[in-house]
């Protein structure tokens, strides 16, 4: 659930098969959260954002996703939001 003023939404969120370590979820929701909106996307680009992130660091033990897992979550947010503005 998002709500802004007084327009509250529903974002169905698809559920991962295995959590790995829980840490890290929260802020990695709210970055990929707050990096989408300063980019002014949508609020629904935001959740999807915040969730491809908190997903990323859900699959892992600890919150080091490397290189390879920063890669990724970059691809996949670009991926989700379309062409650059």
């Amino acid at each position: 659930w998002t709500c802004m003023a007084s327009d509250l939404q529903f974002h169905a969120v698809l559920p991962l098969d295995e959590v790995v370590d829980s840490t890290g979820a929260g802020d990695f929701f709210a970055g990929g959260f707050l990096s989408a909106w300063l980019q002014q996307e949508t609020r629904s680009e935001c959740v999807c954002w915040g969730t491809s992130a908190a997903k990323a660091v859900l699959q892992i033990f600890g919150t080091d996703l490397g290189a390879h897992g920063w890669s990724q979550l970059a691809s996949s947010c670009e991926s989700a939001s379309g062409p650059k503005k």
